[in-house]
């Protein structure tokens, strides 16, 4: 799904679940979930907390599951092909959520030097 332009030019793609955005259609983190870790899932999350700010929030992200507050901002970060909230890292490492595979792709070939 593509959102918005990015200086634009650029169309970036954004990567979000129903829970996180519940006025969107997307797709659920919960049919998206692994019982156990998964090969290069620390890679993964690391990425995510990497990505360039685009967008704060003075406030304060809840557990969509739980309701418990987690130690975050809310932000909106980017690497300039794609966009995501910072709560996703806390989704991957808690819960071994599964991003889009084109996206895991992307992150497993390119890592930092997308950055």
């Amino acid at each position: 799904m593509i959102c918005f332009q990015y200086e634009r030019t650029k169309k970036m793609i954004y990567i979000n679940y129903k829970e996180l955005n519940p006025k969107r259609e997307l797709p659920l983190m919960r049919d998206n979930m692994e019982k156990d870790s998964y090969p290069h899932q620390k890679i993964i999350s690391d990425y995510l907390r990497k990505g360039t700010i685009v967008l704060a929030q003075l406030s304060r992200n809840k557990d969509v599951f739980t309701g418990e507050l987690i130690d975050t901002e809310v932000l909106v970060m980017t690497d300039g092909e794609h966009y995501w909230s910072n709560q996703l890292a806390y989704y991957v490492d808690k819960y071994n959520l599964r991003l889009p595979a084109e996206f895991e792709e992307f992150i497993l070939a390119f890592g930092d030097k997308a950055m």
